[in-house]
């Protein structure tokens, strides 16, 4: 049997295709693809969370935050969202220059600017102290 995934993710997401032998038993379940829902939508999603208080609340009368992030290895999109984070922290009274993002690597190796840039987006990176987590 063949399967085919998609890997390469911020190199082309190109696919792959694997062979199993026909002794194996191989079920795929592939993602099931939702509407996109815009930048908008993001905003809203975090403007009114379901079953959990804002950002902002929790935010509320602390002096700095910290955004982890996912490291270059997983392919979300971190980038969408961060702009509604950062509108979040801001409503709380955090300024930017009390906000930083840390990429969180596990065992990989530390992020290039260049990696974090498209993980985050270049605007992000340039105004914000972005670090790499080493274990």
């Amino acid at each position: 049997m063949r399967v085919e995934l998609r890997w390469r993710a911020w190199h082309g997401d190109e696919p792959l295709a694997i062979d199993f032998p026909d002794r194996y038993d191989v079920t795929v379940y592939p993602p099931r693809d939702a509407p996109d829902i815009g930048a908008e939508g993001i905003r809203q999603a975090f403007s009114a969370p379901i079953g959990i208080r804002r950002i902002a609340d929790l935010a509320r009368g602390r002096r700095s935050a910290i955004v982890v992030v996912d490291d270059i290895a997983r392919p979300t999109p971190a980038y969408r969202v961060v702009p509604a984070i950062l509108a979040e922290l801001r409503d709380a009274g955090i300024a930017d220059d009390r906000i930083r993002f840390l990429m969180a690597t596990g065992c990989h190796r530390a992020m290039t600017r260049s990696e974090m840039a498209r993980k985050l987006g270049d605007d992000v990176v340039s105004r914000f102290q972005t670090l790499s987590h080493t274990p």
